[in-house]
């Protein structure tokens, strides 16, 4: 009968022949051992004296399954040689499969030819083997059905992979290369604190409203949005170490100088991305294409002013169980001297699924709705009338016009302004006594007739005390206050008229603590050659080992094959890229799989692209400051017939 004998792999004992390949295992086992005949759909199986340290036995580097035979060299396996698969390791870590996704490629009458390599294992001390394995080919049985399979990995080992004419990928991840390989790191869970105040330029230009206002502070009630765009803290619309930057806190500037105690039972704030991008100076010289920008124009609801996009809904991050008791002590000064009070805004007390602080992402590049559909674009004309400059990366010589990188009605996420939606409600307790300090944006001489509302920073609705004393509440929730109405004004003649407007140029100075949560990053487009069916991709290291509260999300999209290999080359550098994955259409139209260029968190749902690219999203631990990595993974597909 059959027998199995088991005996330490001795090289020196093996001269050649017939058992190069003993110390390959194959489940089921060849038509002929050691190594000819192996079914496609066998595992590959190692048996070591000892317990392994399974962190370097990995399919993509220390145990691999490699397309066609053994090389003369040392060069690691290309990423579509190498056969994407799990390692399946014995409890006792003395025995490894690699189990094959799919089964080999192969087509029936012919047996094609494999290669084992195995490099860099060690022992769970970090001993290494006592000696160099080689490479050990194997071929298939050629009576095996036909499957046409592939697959495609980065290991990133490297920029540039792939053989294509630029890097694999492009966003805001670091390369770390070492001995056993490399992997890709996000950036730190840095906290910082961005003021918009007079000191910056663009805020520089406002005028000052010395009055102040009270919105939102009113015990009859409030709802008010607002923006805060990039150029108010003085970033760059180009600056990518600013997109994705999660929201942990705000603050409102007072206009006295001592702030007063103040209670309001419920108070709610709610963080979006704005539809609109106001731009004072578009409209500063009457340009008939910009009478009016901002928020959106009177008789509009609230609702309009919220970018539509599913990935990055209004999300409330202070709700208004929690109420708001204003706390003189809790004022500070910037280091622009100006004097800052913050809202009650705290998401490590506003925990949601799975225990994770609840935080708004601004900038967020997994948005893909587009807005500004009443301004000139980015950068803003408002940028340049403050002297900031961005060179043409063409001509540097040159400077880039308004609108010149997205134009009216094209603005991306990373250019739009946060909106903030204030909801303070009808209050008991509630004084009223602390005015905001704000600033006057220019606005369009033309507002006075009637043309439009000038340079829009904020829309409102606030009750009050009416001209003949009588008193107004409005309840934030009411539907009837869905749109606009404004409020009443203390310094009109006779005091306490209703306001003429519903939505003006009134800008806030505040502060905003950030995060770095979430960094992205986009590969090139991954090619497949044909139509095919993608799998569920292998990912090390495996997503339980990641430090908690920190996760690597991995999402696709799929396109047609590239006939033209111009194009292919276009598609295939990340140089190409812009922070959302896309590439310019002038240089090349990519053809996306059923006109469909949105995410899939699952590449099953990709069936019949020769295409892929993928989105890797880490995702930082903002409690302990840990951060995921990215060791390397594999997609296997099979070829549609």
């Amino acid at each position: 009968g059959g027998a199995e004998f088991l005996t330490r792999y001795d090289p020196a004992k093996v001269t050649g022949g017939t058992i190069d390949g003993c110390w390959v295992g194959f489940a089921p086992g060849p038509l002929s051992l050691p190594t000819t005949g192996v079914n496609p759909g066998a595992q590959v199986l190692l048996r070591f004296s000892e317990a392994m340290d399974p962190e370097t036995v990995s399919p993509f580097r220390g145990f691999n399954v490699v397309e066609g035979p053994a090389p003369a060299n040392e060069d690691p396996p290309a990423g579509d040689a190498l056969v994407i698969g799990p390692l399946l390791p014995s409890p006792g870590l003395t025995q490894f499969g690699f189990d094959s996704t799919l089964p080999l490629n192969h087509e029936n009458g012919t047996g094609e030819t494999f290669h084992v390599r195995l490099r860099g294992a060690t022992d769970l001390a970090g001993n290494e083997l006592d000696f160099t394995l080689p490479f050990v080919d194997f071929t298939l049985d050629p009576s095996a059905p036909t499957s046409m399979t592939g697959g495609i990995s980065l290991r990133f080992d490297s920029t540039d992979e792939i053989g294509a004419p630029g890097p694999d990928l492009r966003g805001q991840v670091i390369y770390q290369f070492g001995t056993s390989g490399g992997r890709l790191i996000p950036r730190q869970a840095i906290f910082a604190t961005e003021v918009a105040d007079g000191s910056q330029p663009v805020p520089g230009m406002m005028g000052t409203n010395i009055l102040g206002v009270q919105d939102p502070l009113t015990p009859y009630g409030s709802k008010l949005q607002f923006v805060w765009r990039y150029c108010d803290f003085g970033f760059l619309v180009t600056d990518e170490t600013k997109y994705n930057l999660d929201i942990v806190g705000l603050s409102w500037s007072p206009l006295q100088a001592g702030v007063i105690s103040d209670n309001y039972e419920a108070f709610e704030i709610r963080l979006a991305h704005s539809m609109f991008l106001p731009d004072e100076v578009a409209i500063g010289s009457i340009n008939m294409n910009f009478l009016t920008t901002g928020l959106a124009a009177n008789g509009a609801p609230f609702s309009a002013n919220i970018l539509d996009d599913p990935r990055s809904p209004q999300m409330v991050v202070h709700p208004s169980s929690l109420g708001y008791r204003i706390d003189p002590t809790q004022q500070f000064m910037t280091t622009t001297g100006t004097t800052m009070m913050p809202y009650p805004y705290d998401p490590f007390a506003n925990i949601g699924v799975g225990g994770v602080p609840e935080t708004f992402t601004w900038r967020d590049t997994a948005v893909q709705a587009l807005g500004g559909q009443q301004e000139v674009g980015i950068p803003m004309a408002a940028e340049q009338a403050a002297g900031t400059v961005y060179p043409d990366p063409d001509d540097p010589t040159l400077t880039l016009e308004p609108g010149q990188i997205a134009g009216t009605g094209m603005i991306p996420s990373y250019g739009l302004p946060l909106l903030v939606e204030i909801r303070c409600f009808p209050s008991n307790e509630g004084l009223g006594i602390n005015l905001l300090n704000v600033k006057l944006a220019p606005t369009n001489p033309l507002t006075l007739s009637g043309i439009g509302a000038g340079t829009a920073m904020r829309a409102y609705t606030s009750g009050g005390l009416r001209s003949d004393g009588t008193i107004e509440n409005r309840n934030p929730n009411d539907p009837m206050w869905n749109v606009p109405s404004g409020g009443f004004n203390p310094n009109s003649l006779p005091p306490n008229l209703q306001s003429a407007f519903q939505l003006d140029n009134q800008w806030y100075p505040g502060t905003l603590d950030t995060v770095i949560r979430v960094s992205r990053a986009h590969t090139i487009w991954l090619n497949a050659s044909e139509p095919a069916d993608f799998l569920l991709p292998v990912i090390t290291p495996n997503p339980d080992t990641l430090p908690g509260g920190t996760s690597v999300v991995l999402e696709y999209r799929g396109a047609m094959r590239l006939e033209n290999m111009g194009d292919l080359n276009a598609a295939q550098n990340a140089d190409n890229l812009d922070p959302y994955g896309d590439i310019d259409p002038n240089q090349v139209q990519i053809m996306f799989l059923n006109e469909d260029n949105t995410w899939k968190t699952t590449p099953d749902d990709l069936l019949g692209a020769a295409m892929l690219q993928v989105r890797m999203s880490f995702v930082n631990n903002i409690e302990t400051g840990e951060s995921p990595h990215l060791d390397a993974f594999g997609i296997p597909f099979t070829l549609l017939p």
